[in-house]
């Protein structure tokens, strides 16, 4: 899901900062993935991702 999507669909108050994150993240676990060729690091990127969108969802609009 592209991140504008996912961040419109948040009710973070802060809707570029969490697809900053997203972004990051996906970043990095692309790298990790492709340094220590490693594809498990997809999934713990994932559940990382999973975590911030779960916060986001919570935490109250400002």
């Amino acid at each position: 899901m592209p991140t504008s999507a996912v961040s419109r669909g948040s009710p973070d108050s802060e809707p570029e900062l969490l697809a900053e994150q997203l972004v990051i993240l996906a970043d990095g676990a692309v790298s990790r993935a492709m340094v220590l060729n490693d594809p498990d690091y997809g999934r713990h990127a994932r559940a990382a991702a999973e975590t911030l969108l779960d916060h986001a969802a919570r935490r109250p609009r400002r």
